[in-house]
């Protein structure tokens, strides 16, 4: 059993070559594992990436729909909302947390980082496009990025959704 810590997408990857090539786990950063009945944290390290550069989520492996569909009942999860329709899907503006509140876990690495707003509708029209929802909900809170940032993609939204007047 693996943990991964932080950002997963360089990690993940390093972790199913290693694991294949029954490689050294030490030498992979970012991860947990038990070795002799002791957790091993190995060397922690923050990307810089511009989260812009990430791709796309794929979903493809899974039942989304079914995901989907449990995300919106109201006794399955936190996220939970109050109708069927439309299903919210879930939609990352930003990595980790512009503010430094000592009781939250929301701080992944040691700087905040946001997507571009352009680069937030391309990600929201390429769902919609593929038919998984209608509505959209940002994982890690917009209305706490400033009023700058929700103004600009408030305004592209309605820009892309045709709904502009």
């Amino acid at each position: 059993d693996f943990a991964v810590i932080g950002e997963g997408e360089e990690t993940i990857i390093a972790l199913a070559e290693c694991i294949e090539k029954k490689g050294n786990f030490n030498n992979i950063s970012n991860i947990a594992f038990w070795k002799d009945n002791k957790p091993v944290y190995t060397k922690i390290e923050y990307t810089k990436k511009n989260i812009d550069d990430l791709p796309f989520p794929d979903y493809s492996p899974f039942d989304y729909d079914i995901f989907l569909e449990h995300l919106n009942q109201l006794d399955h999860n936190f996220y939970a909302h109050s109708r069927n329709y439309p299903r919210v899907m879930p939609v990352t503006l930003g990595r980790s947390c512009p503010f430094e509140c000592t009781f939250c876990c929301h701080t992944i690495g040691p700087k905040y980082r946001e997507r571009s707003v352009v680069n937030a509708i391309k990600e929201i029209a390429y769902f919609y496009k593929k038919d998984y929802d209608k509505s959209w909900q940002d994982v890690h809170k917009a209305e706490a990025l400033g009023c700058k940032f929700n103004a600009n993609f408030l305004e592209s939204l309605k820009k892309a959704s045709g709904r502009e007047k």
